[in-house]
């Protein structure tokens, strides 16, 4: 997994846009700028140093979020959301019009013969494109995700892309029809090397609010705080 879960809920959801990390921070603040106050910081430096920079994650809402770019045409999005990134909004409407985005999530109950603590186990794999369909603006999406009490539903959408192993989705175990083996191979062929952690090679910008905290949010002072979900 990304940084051997260290930064893990952050990490168990990635966004990935086709931009440079400037042209998509740009556009995310010119959007936000006119209805909430924000700071732009840009930092360089490994990726574990960026993460730690989202810190407190917060609940309720969101207030930091970092474009990291990546060694290939990707832009990549992690935010400070206690229960982990949420980069469906965010990376769906960079993409609308422009470009492709991706949504991943790597949530496993194990990986690499390793258990993990996970509370809803899921992998799951949405990509964006510049043009609106009937479904927001979906290309493709596949997903096994952990309904509850270890009930596992498989879903896909969209059309194939060639290199996919289709033949896989039909397994009897649902849970094997889209391992996170299988997701990685697909990343690959679009040059994303996801736990790779120097993959995330910066340079990056961070957006932060500097609105009123909403009186009921609760801060996190660590990832492991989120995991454990110990507010400060």
């Amino acid at each position: 997994m990304l940084l051997n879960d260290e930064g893990s809920p952050t990490t168990d959801e990635v966004g990935f846009v086709e931009l440079p990390v400037g042209k998509a921070s740009d556009i995310v603040t010119k959007r936000w700028k006119p209805v909430v106050p924000l700071q732009l910081s840009h930092h360089d430096g490994p990726l574990r140093e960026i993460l730690y920079k989202l810190l407190p994650l917060t609940s309720l809402e969101v207030r930091r979020r970092v474009f990291v770019q990546t060694a290939s045409r990707w832009t990549a999005y992690f935010d400070n959301g206690w229960r982990g990134t949420d980069a469906f909004t965010v990376i769906s409407s960079l993409a609308e019009g422009r470009c492709m985005g991706m949504r991943v999530v790597t949530d496993p109950p194990s990986f690499a013969g390793v258990r993990r603590p996970v509370d809803s186990p899921a992998v799951i794999w949405d990509v964006y494109g510049p043009d609106a369909n009937p479904i927001l603006n979906y290309v493709r999406t596949i997903s096994a995700v952990d309904e509850g009490g270890g009930k596992w539903e498989f879903h896909q959408s969209g059309e194939p892309f060639p290199f996919e192993d289709v033949s896989r989705y039909a397994v009897r175990r649902i849970q094997e029809r889209f391992p996170v083996e299988l997701l990685l191979e697909y990343l690959r062929h679009f040059d994303i090397d996801l736990f790779n952690a120097d993959f995330y090679c910066g340079p990056a910008t961070m957006i932060e609010f500097l609105s009123p905290k909403h009186p009921e949010m609760h801060e996190y002072p660590t990832f492991k705080a989120a995991r454990e979900n110990k507010p400060s």
